[in-house]
């Protein structure tokens, strides 16, 4: 999400086809008093990150 951050005007964070938030990256890191894009997704998700070799398999 480092990306988006950098190079988006404005993000839709999705969960199972449902959108969670709309609007720019700063906006969204403020708003939800947290420090970055992929802090944002797992506390509006619940989900965890996972390793490549881990979708691999």
């Amino acid at each position: 999400m480092e990306e988006a951050e950098v190079l988006c005007d404005e993000l839709v964070i999705l969960s199972h086809g449902k959108t969670l938030l709309q609007g720019t990256p700063q906006q969204l890191i403020t708003d939800a008093g947290v420090s970055d894009l992929d802090t944002l997704f797992l506390s509006l998700t619940g989900e965890t990150l996972v390793k490549t070799q881990e979708v691999i398999e």
